[in-house]
């Protein structure tokens, strides 16, 4: 239940008689199998044996009398209308029967090779539907394939070539769709050491710090096809900085260690974004990679040696190299809220980068907690 997504929404009964409420938005191959329909806080569920078809306020419709026992989403009705169920497109000439269009991959021998490629029978069906109007069909579909859009282009441009009334649903609906957000966060890290060598004792086994990030975050997704889902890649902008002491006595003096890591990172993290049903207060996951640039890193070692006699040296030097390039992998989960001219979004994520030090004998990887604050554009 916490998955279902009640959208505004129509059932068609026995009787012709439009019903209007609210339906179960689904993108699974259940939306041809049933309709959950909410009136009044009733929730009923119809096959297609109980009802006509089924559909959403400016979206999707379904019928259930094109084929039998099951839904079928409609695309465009006209005097060609195209129909969908899956991976496989029906398409229907007014006066003539319905007529199934799927890819099909055959195989072909020649000069003793095997190839395979895709079928064009559908090419075929689709020239004997359009001729008579478009002249020019054989040319136009020689780029085409069975998909979505090549098919509901052509059969569009038949429906306006005869003139005829057509309908076409998810018309407003973007086969792409790009939000810009701005973030702002702070980012809590763990740099971790592990030294092979004692020269390098005195560096700390971790090293924390907590610091400001903004950054621009960019989410690209096509609602045609899979609406939950999205490819967000963000860049953020962050200056951090670690500090370390370490003591260390030897026989002839106490050594005082004091390490400083100055770090000024560009950060790009990329993702798959899945989003839940949008209610009031909607969740999200995400996960993918990440790339850390340091375009400015630096390190100092200020070391002082307490002898037995109380004289105190002082010397200073580098603490280690740093790449300049780190990458890692990341996770995190979100909420989102709609507002008038935009959508507010608080996120929890968690990155893993490894190897920050490019000086043989120390292994440095960090973790990164981050809590970011995303304003979207409508």
């Amino acid at each position: 239940m916490a998955q279902s997504d009640f959208r505004s929404g129509y059932i068609i009964n026995q009787q012709n008689d439009t019903v209007w409420g609210k339906v179960d938005y689904r993108q699974d191959s259940k939306r041809y199998q049933q309709c959950r329909f909410k009136k009044e806080d009733q929730i009923a569920e119809y096959s297609p044996q109980q009802i006509k078809g089924y559909g959403f306020s400016n979206d999707e419709a379904y019928s259930s009398v094109v084929i039998d026992s099951s839904f079928v989403e409609i695309l465009v009705e006209g005097k060609l209308s195209l129909y969908r169920q899956g991976p496989k497109f029906y398409v229907q000439k007014k006066g003539e029967k319905l007529q199934v269009l799927e890819r099909k991959v055959e195989t072909i021998i020649k000069d003793n090779k095997t190839y395979q490629r895709e079928s064009d029978a559908w090419k075929g069906i689709m020239i004997y539907l359009t001729s008579d109007c478009l002249k020019n069909a054989t040319n136009l579909l020689t780029n085409m394939h069975v998909t979505e859009r090549d098919l509901t282009q052509l059969v569009v441009k038949y429906n306006k070539c005869q003139g005829t009334n057509l309908t076409v649903y998810k018309e407003d609906k973007p086969w792409t769709k790009l939000v810009i957000g701005a973030a702002v966060g702070a980012t809590y890290t763990t740099l971790k050491t592990t030294y092979h060598m004692d020269m390098y004792s005195y560096m700390k086994d971790r090293y924390t710090s907590i610091d400001p990030t903004v950054g621009v975050v960019l989410d690209f997704s096509s609602p045609r096809i899979m609406e939950k889902l999205s490819l967000q890649p963000e860049v953020y902008f962050t200056k951090s900085s670690y500090t370390g002491f370490v003591v260390l006595n030897t026989v002839a003096s106490t050594d005082y260690h004091n390490t400083q890591i100055d770090l000024t990172t560009i950060s790009i993290p990329i993702s798959l974004k899945y989003s839940l049903p949008k209610r009031e207060y909607s969740g999200y996951i995400q996960g993918g990679f990440n790339f850390d640039y340091h375009i400015k890193a630096a390190t100092n070692l200020r070391t002082e040696k307490a002898w037995l006699y109380d004289t105190v040296t002082t010397t200073e030097s580098k603490a280690f190299d740093v790449n300049k390039k780190q990458g890692g992998f990341w996770g995190g989960i979100g909420f989102l809220k709609a507002f008038s001219h935009f959508d507010g979004s608080i996120n929890v994520r968690y990155f893993h980068m490894l190897k920050l030090s490019q000086t043989a004998g120390i292994d440095m990887n960090s973790d990164k907690i981050t809590f970011t604050v995303i304003i979207y554009s409508k």
